[in-house]
């Protein structure tokens, strides 16, 4: 059995998904309501991802010790107290013998994990968010994240997003030169603020559906999309030296 094409397989199918995603998000945005086809989206695509890196650790364990019999090994994700020395522990039970027969691919896992400062704390969240909606519906909230300024030409045609602003703050809009827009004085959600030559500025709350975690919010779009990238690249690198070091 060929693990790792089915965790190719599987990541291609969850990144495949994203774009019907999107358009729950478009949904939400105009409507206001999260809808429940976005939630189960969601979970699916996760909960894919992350069965994606089990596959990989089941490739992994086939490399170093042969079929895997009635073992089950998995990926192993640190949380957010552990440390090299407590992640070693749950390496070494999750996947026996990698460190002493694939030490690349038990250093490429370690650098994968939350302590490793360069790498963030995403694959954390994954398994804290899909452990935790395991047997549940998938849970998320919705409210304002910040500021959209969107520039309409005085034709009516051109609509772009210039750039983004906390309220009370400065900024300049970008492809206008040294044009600055102050706020929030002037700006005022719904409200045209007109300056000479260029058209009119809108102010326009950004909507964003959240995932909570104990220690912070997390936006779902870019969050899912960044994790499959992560996910994508993890499954092609493990399998590629798992290969040259079997």
């Amino acid at each position: 059995m060929n693990y790792f094409e089915d965790a190719k397989q599987l990541v291609e199918h969850s990144i495949a998904q994203l774009p019907s995603l999107k358009n729950e998000l478009d949904i939400y945005k105009v409507s206001g309501g999260i809808s429940t086809k976005f939630k189960i989206l969601t979970k699916e695509i996760l909960g894919n991802l992350h069965s994606s890196l089990d596959y990989c650790a089941c490739g992994i364990y086939q490399a170093v010790n042969g079929d895997l019999g009635k073992a089950r090994p998995h990926f192993p994700i640190a949380n957010l107290d552990d440390d090299l020395r407590s992640f070693s522990q749950k390496l070494k039970s999750a996947i026996p013998n990698v460190e002493d027969k694939l030490p690349m691919v038990a250093s490429y896992i370690i650098g994968c994990q939350s302590f490793s400062e360069a790498q963030g704390n995403w694959l954390t969240d994954l398994k804290n968010l899909t452990n935790d909606n395991k047997h549940t519906a998938m849970t998320a909230n919705d409210g304002y994240s910040g500021v959209d300024l969107i520039i309409r030409g005085r034709d009516g045609q051109s609509v772009f997003t210039a750039t983004s602003i906390t309220l009370g703050e400065e900024a300049k809009i970008k492809g206008y030169g040294d044009l600055i827009i102050r706020g929030p004085q002037k700006i005022v959600p719904g409200k045209p603020v007109i300056f000479e030559g260029n058209g009119e500025v809108y102010a326009q709350l950004r909507r964003e559906i959240f995932f909570t975690q104990p220690k912070s919010k997390i936006v779902v779009m870019p969050f899912v999309e960044n994790v499959s990238q992560a996910v994508e690249k993890t499954v092609k690198d493990i399998s590629i030296m798992s290969k040259l070091n079997g």
